[in-house]
């Protein structure tokens, strides 16, 4: 699982439990006007592009509906904003299938049962009622799972695609021999990564280099040649800046960490249908773009959200 944003399964946080909502950056936002307010919603956020451009989207929509937002954005890590979620300072918080299933399975039922009864798998469906049933324990809901994801993924240049004719995972393996693998160096123990690649679709390597997950040494790799299969996340913005092509994971190796909101469950039903309208317009390409745009081209998330909810034709 990523743990690059803050999406960690088992770390603990406690200190920054405590750290007042006060300090995060506090946004209003009222009904159009004219119009009875539907209710008031806080909308929360994680520290990073992302979780941030979401949450606009929800809170523009939800103010486009009629509803009173507040924004808490930049909350911090999963520990701090779940905390804020579960104790009603915030209402709603935009969250990944895969990851917070297993995050909620180590506090439920153990730190270890990520490992020894792990609850989320590449099926959408099964996790996302997983998921449903862990939340349910906590006075939470997990709203409907978008297409959009950010998950682990595996990524070539379009000239290396080109060339061999790629765009699945299981067509690497006429290539077994002169694929050099590059990605984080715990990657010849996770079964997520080299040994998934060997043992699912039948890859071998020509060598292994220990970069970083999904980070700028693998992505540098990648454009230099170096390595010519990476570990990437799927919705970064660094994969449409470097014009990457992300391989279809065909036989299912990896997670499914789909976006998704998680609510308190007494979220109001017609805030809850915003707010998953919101994310069944989502895409991962979608997602690689905005990310894009927010990270490289340093645009304005809440300029990026209203854009992409006018493009979607959702205010």
């Amino acid at each position: 699982m990523r743990t690059a944003r803050s999406r960690g399964v088992l770390a603990a946080a406690l200190a920054l439990i405590a750290l007042p909502l006060a300090a995060c950056g506090n946004d209003s936002g009222s009904p159009p006007s004219g119009s009875a307010s539907k209710g008031k919603v806080t909308i929360g956020s994680a520290d990073f592009g992302e979780s941030q451009i979401i949450a606009s989207m929800y809170s523009q929509a939800l103010q486009k509906a009629g509803y009173e937002v507040t924004d808490k954005f930049k909350i911090g890590s999963r520990e701090v904003y779940i905390k804020s979620l579960e104790s009603g300072q915030i209402d709603v918080v935009p969250e990944y299938l895969g990851t917070l299933t297993e995050y909620y399975n180590a506090e439920i039922n153990g730190k270890d049962a990520p490992k020894t009864k792990p609850l989320s798998s590449p099926d959408v469906e099964k996790t996302f009622a997983n998921l449903k049933g862990l939340v349910a324990k906590k006075n939470l809901v997990a709203l409907t799972p978008s297409d959009a994801a950010d998950q682990n993924a595996f990524a070539v240049t379009k000239a290396f695609a080109d060339t061999n004719s790629l765009a699945k995972m299981s067509d690497l393996a006429k290539l077994n021999g002169q694929l050099i693998l590059g990605a984080g160096p715990e990657c010849p123990t996770r079964p997520f990564c080299q040994p998934g690649l060997e043992s699912t679709y039948g890859l071998k390597f020509k060598e292994f280099k220990a970069l970083d997950s999904g980070g700028s040494k693998t992505l540098a790799a990648l454009a230099d040649g170096s390595i010519n299969l990476g570990l990437v996340f799927s919705s970064d913005g660094a994969v449409a800046a470097q014009n990457l092509v992300i391989l279809e994971d065909d036989k299912k190796l990896q997670n499914a960490d789909n976006i998704l909101a998680l609510a308190r469950s007494s979220l109001p039903a017609g805030a809850q249908q915003v707010v998953d309208k919101v994310n069944q317009a989502l895409t991962t390409e979608k997602l690689q773009e905005l990310n894009k745009k927010f990270s490289v081209d340093k645009q304005d998330a809440k300029d990026l959200a209203a854009q992409f909810l006018k493009d979607a034709g959702l205010v």
